[in-house]
């Protein structure tokens, strides 16, 4: 997929694969709001953040990366 900044860091290919081989095995990415999203995969795109950057991903966060990987769709 690729990197994109945010904040003082850099956040890549590994939230953006997890999130595309859940798009690919469901079809496609079925929440639209970050609200959406359950908890289970929140806990994990959160371990991506930590790793990466440091710290949790923000509201504004995951609606980037929700966009993001929905690109094609």
């Amino acid at each position: 997929m690729g990197w994109w900044k945010r904040g003082s860091g850099v956040v890549g290919d590994p939230v953006a694969d997890y999130l595309e081989s859940l798009r690919d095995t469901l079809g496609s990415i079925p929440w639209r709001r970050t609200e959406d999203i359950p908890d289970e995969v929140r806990e994990r795109i959160a371990g991506f953040y930590l790793q990466d950057l440091g710290r949790l991903p923000t509201e504004e966060d995951l609606e980037e990366l929700l966009e993001f990987v929905q690109v094609g769709i």
